[in-house]
């Protein structure tokens, strides 16, 4: 199709190793085009192979409902719904999850992985999974494994991504041979760059937000290279292993707690955790993040989730902890009619470090797996209440999750890593209200036995 270009183009080109092979990832930067050439070569397959069924897959369906279905009905199959030529977008039931049906009997249905039951109880011709990085290679080899349907001439998997960490399963894979990976690039994209390689308006405006960016994010989302973070100060963070897609049984009757980070041209953080009172694991089930959020309107968010109409809905929190701004926590507590305690400082008293310090030490010792192979900390997969479409526009972190790759410790003037304090940056609030809580809830030592 004449609209896309490089490495997006590949899924079109007559020829093309990616029109026949079983499993293709495009990989690129942000905003290069392609989960719009995805979709675009989805919908091609089912509407030109009578009776095919396709997949738009993500780790979470409730990602997938607020980024895929958008571009696909807006942006892919606009046309076709005039023309009738496609459905409405059906509702989810026992027996089909959301599908859309096409006149000719082919269908494309919308499944998250965090109900992967859907997808073991069917059978595909094409696969989209739509930021794939965020699978498991578990996720992977079952997604694969229901490409049996036998209606298109090849049944595929295609997938898009941004890079990750270079040790990645998906990277592996492809550089195995397994998956065959595709570069895409900005220039790849009409919307952002001309023919002639100059930048349209978008493109400009997009871009500029890419140059902004710094660090990992910037090396990953602007020039689209697989690497990690230098200085990382929590390397034992592991989305594979820390993001869970539901809560245990039981934890509705675990204590909670709150931990708050207050902004003000930087985002806030509100986080809410459950404490599994027989194992000490911290669960993270919701966080409230975003920019021009001052404490008083933090407190009217949570509150009308907890406490809608003036009763409370789930427990109380034990405890909330917060960092020192003092006009944050005066706003919040009026707003709210909640006490709140200042997270403690210096430990140090000489530099003000201690706390700092002492806060990042018991938050990386609860990341690491205890010793029955649980993590003491661990983060819910759907906890962001909502993504802030400024946020998500600047490819800026919506929440602690999205933070956490890039928090890195500190340099000096001559670039040297100094491991005593992180880096300021923007991006840092989810992880400051983090270290609150695991600080707030710190293990005690052990007492002694003495044997007489």
């Amino acid at each position: 199709m004449s609209e896309f270009r490089g490495g997006a183009g590949e899924l079109f080109r007559a020829g093309s190793p990616a029109l026949t092979a079983p499993e293709v990832l495009l990989s690129g930067p942000a905003g290069t085009g392609k989960s719009l050439a995805c979709l675009t070569y989805l919908h091609q397959q089912m509407a030109n192979h009578d009776g095919a069924r396709g997949v738009i897959v993500r780790k979470s369906l409730t990602r997938l409902k607020a980024s895929a279905v958008a571009t696909f009905e807006q942006h892919v199959i606009a046309g076709a719904r005039r023309r009738r030529d496609v459905g409405a977008l059906s509702g989810f039931t026992k027996d089909k999850p959301p599908h859309w049906r096409y006149r000719n009997g082919s269908e494309v249905w919308l499944i998250g992985m965090d109900d992967s039951e859907r997808i073991k109880s069917a059978e595909f011709d094409v696969v989209y999974c739509q930021e794939a990085t965020e699978l498991s290679e578990t996720d992977w080899e079952l997604i694969t494994s229901r490409l049996r349907h036998g209606v298109t001439p090849v049944q595929q998997v295609v997938a898009d991504c941004n890079p990750d960490v270079p040790t990645h399963w998906l990277l592996r894979r492809c550089q195995r041979g397994h998956t065959l990976m595709i570069e895409s690039r900005h220039g790849d994209n009409p919307a952002y760059v001309n023919e002639d390689g100059s930048l349209t308006p978008a493109g400009n405006a997009y871009l500029l937000v890419l140059h902004r960016l710094t660090g990992v994010r910037r090396e990953r989302l602007l020039d689209g290279r697989w690497c990690a973070a230098e200085g990382v100060i929590y390397p034992e963070f592991d989305p594979a292993v820390h993001v869970i897609d539901a809560m245990p049984e039981g934890w509705q009757h675990w204590p909670r707690y709150w931990s708050i980070d207050f902004g003000t041209t930087s985002p806030s953080s509100l986080q809410c955790w459950a404490r599994n009172p027989t194992t000490d694991q911290l669960i993270m089930y919701r966080e409230v993040y975003g920019p021009n959020l001052p404490g008083a309107e933090l407190a009217r968010s949570i509150m009308a989730i907890v406490a809608p109409g003036g009763t409370w809905v789930e427990p109380r929190p034990h405890a909330i902890v917060c960092d020192t701004d003092g006009q944050g926590i005066a706003s919040f507590r009026s707003a709210s009619g909640l006490r709140v305690v200042k997270t403690k400082k210096g430990v140090d008293t000489a530099t003000g470090q201690g706390s700092i310090l002492a806060g990042i030490e018991e938050t990386q010792r609860r990341l690491k797996p205890g010793p029955f192979g649980e993590p003491g900390m661990l983060f819910l997969r759907d906890a962001l209440v909502a993504r802030d479409p400024e946020l998500d526009a600047a490819s800026l972190p919506c929440g602690v999750v999205e933070e956490l790759p890039g928090y890195c410790w500190d340099r000096d003037d001559a670039g040297v890593l100094r491991r005593e304090r992180p880096a300021d940056r923007q991006a840092d609030h989810g992880c400051d209200a983090m270290r609150y809580v695991a600080w707030l809830l710190r293990s005690r030592p052990a007492a002694t036995l003495t044997w007489l």
